[in-house]
């Protein structure tokens, strides 16, 4: 009896074993769901619209930043939609795509869509890392480019490209060979220029003189914009990422690195430069100055997101970018891409402003449309996803009708 009594007030010790690992279990799994408060914390305070100054409070910043800037804040509505006194139409006039029994008109990661002076179209197909080109009436007509590190060729996916008017070339830039490489409207292969990036480029372009200008956030020098020489050379930097209203957290980082780049178009000597998040539209001189900076209020487009998927590990979810800016008629033309998630029955957006950057007419599209050309005569091309989830190139008109 009296060994029962010893045996039942010293318990064994595989009994204290488990007692230490199961209190060892419940601060672990206290401590997971802690962690994933602060984490869905952190996250609820990344999606608030505080996490970007607004309209007016960013032109304050660039007004204090740079004096002698003409500084222009919009509001919803723009001019035109209030006084009734011009609308804007966009007309289809092609899509290219469809024909499943050709290769030729399917789409699996296209690039954007460029057109040359005669109106013949060209988007890279980076699966197969091939430069398609089509004519004004969507006929394919050949396929240039091919995977590989050769001359003319391209080693990777990420590849951006635009048409020069003067030379009449198409300019690519792949990453993967950290080259631009130049082709004629035939396809043939011209020539190419060393130039090392840090990261894939948003977008580049050229102006008169041949310098390049290449979109994308380097943190060396905290600016979003890049000048080369033909050369290769690094000429100069300018425009700043986006501000924030206060001290950046790491995870920050990485939405400025997404969010900062943006479109670019060079016309007249200046550099046009337009982002979603938050929406403004900077002018350039093609030395860096800035000349014009253009804010609007907006009710469509919130900020960036992120989604949780898993302990310390959460997605980007960008809820607008920037595809397309450009001049026609003396007006500005941007061109915003929203996501399904931000809004399913706008799902493009189109801002026409006036040179004083006057918003004069806004266009909401309930399609999914990435334009990303605009061509003097006002013809925009880009590309459609449809409900199904195909992809299709598009080209509008626009037009500009007085009631």
């Amino acid at each position: 009896m009296q060994k029962r009594r010893d045996k039942m007030q010293n318990p064994s010790l595989s009994s204290k074993i488990i007692s230490i690992l199961s209190v060892f279990l419940l601060l672990a799994f206290a401590g997971l769901l802690l962690q994933n408060f602060f984490l869905k914390k952190k996250v609820r305070d990344l999606e608030t619209a505080s996490y970007v100054y607004k309209a007016g409070e960013l032109a304050k910043i660039t007004k204090k930043a740079y004096p002698k800037a003409r500084i222009i804040v919009n509001k919803e509505p723009g001019l035109w939609d209030r006084t009734g006194e011009k609308k804007v139409e966009l007309v289809k006039e092609l899509e290219i795509g469809g024909k499943d029994e050709d290769p030729n008109y399917r789409f699996y990661r296209p690039g954007p869509v460029i057109a040359d002076n005669d109106g013949n179209i060209y988007v890279a197909e980076t699966s197969e890392g091939v430069i398609r080109k089509y004519d004004k009436h969507g006929k394919f007509l050949l396929g240039f480019g091919g995977k590989g590190s050769g001359p003319g060729e391209f080693a990777g996916k990420n590849i951006v490209y635009f048409y020069d008017k003067n030379s009449q070339l198409i300019y690519v830039y792949d990453y993967g060979t950290q080259r631009v490489s130049q082709f004629n409207r035939r396809g043939d292969f011209v020539g190419s220029i060393q130039i090392n990036l840090d990261i894939v480029p948003y977008a580049f372009s050229m102006d008169s003189n041949g310098y390049f200008y290449f979109s994308y956030y380097k943190r060396s020098n905290n600016k979003v914009i890049h000048k080369y020489d033909d050369h290769g050379t690094l000429v100069s930097s300018f425009a700043e990422p986006v501000h924030y209203p206060h001290q950046m957290r790491y995870i920050e980082f990485s939405i400025m690195r997404k969010v900062s780049p943006g479109a670019l178009f060079i016309a007249d000597s200046l550099l046009y430069f337009s982002r979603a998040n938050p929406y403004e539209i900077l002018i350039f001189s093609i030395d860096g100055k800035l000349k014009q900076a253009i804010y609007t209020y907006k009710s469509i487009i919130k900020p960036a997101q992120y989604k949780i998927l898993g302990k310390n590990h959460y997605r980007h979810i960008p809820p607008a970018e920037s595809t397309l800016i450009g001049t026609w008629h003396d007006k500005i033309i941007n061109w915003i891409f929203i996501p399904g998630f931000v809004s399913k029955a706008r799902q493009s957006m189109m801002d026409i402003f006036d040179l004083n950057g006057n918003l004069l007419s806004r266009l909401l599209i309930n399609e999914r449309i990435w334009a990303s050309f605009m061509d003097a005569s006002g013809r925009i091309y880009g590309l459609k996803q449809t409900s199904e989830g195909a992809v299709r190139i598009v080209v509008f008109s626009l037009k500009l009708k007085s009631i």
